[in-house]
């Protein structure tokens, strides 16, 4: 099986995913959709949570969010994994890159982290160019999408980035989102982000600190 969580933001207290990583789960695998903060603060939290995700022994998936240490993630090593190429950060630990398609238990999933943060974080040294995708990662989207005749099972993104007047708004993820939702043919789209539990509609399920079984 399939579940969701969003938003760790490096907390030791996240009780959904302590209490996964505490169960017996290696026959299913867990998707992280960003904003997890691995080295992102020089904390001793930080440095707690750092070491309670990267020895959890059950298979975990991270997609990127805004808040990131992206230099630590780019630091590991890449590999092909399930069609698409990863960091391995651990040995049951994988971040899925921009714009591959993965194949994970016979379903297609896109991958595409990322977003903007506020120019607070810059000013507070907490800000990697990296969190806004490059023309590099939206080509390979739409290639990734458009080899597949734009039919994938599901859409995985940090942010489900459609409101034309976000502050925060880049237009590249803004055309991307509209694009797949105008034009490729999925069955959900799983996103985060936004601190909440909440069923968009039938096809967008925002995902926050409740365990979601993939549906």
């Amino acid at each position: 099986m399939i579940y969701f969580l969003s938003d760790l933001h490096a907390s030791l207290e996240f009780e959904a995913f302590n209490k996964y990583i505490s169960e017996n789960h290696d026959n299913d695998l867990l998707i992280l959709l960003g904003d997890l903060e691995l080295a992102f603060r020089d904390t001793e939290e930080n440095r707690q949570f750092n070491e309670l995700l990267l020895n959890a022994k059950c298979p975990i998936a991270m997609i990127d969010g805004n808040h990131e240490n992206y230099d630590f993630i780019y630091s590991y090593p890449t590999e092909e994994w399930n069609g698409g190429m990863v960091h391995r950060l651990s040995p049951y630990l994988v971040h899925l890159m921009r714009g591959y398609v993965y194949t994970i238990e016979g379903k297609s999933f896109l991958a595409f982290g990322g977003c903007r943060s506020s120019e607070g974080w810059r000013l507070k040294g907490l800000y990697w160019p990296q969190q806004e995708a490059s023309e590099e990662e939206y080509e390979r989207a739409y290639r990734s999408l458009a080899e597949r005749d734009n039919r994938v099972d599901y859409i995985l993104t940090h942010k489900y980035h459609k409101d034309p007047n976000d502050p925060y708004l880049v237009k590249g993820l803004f055309d991307l989102t509209y694009f797949i939702d105008d034009h490729v043919d999925f069955k959900c789209w799983y996103s985060g982000h936004g601190h909440m539990n909440w069923e968009i509609d039938k096809k967008h399920r925002m995902v926050y600190d409740r365990l979601t079984p993939i549906e």
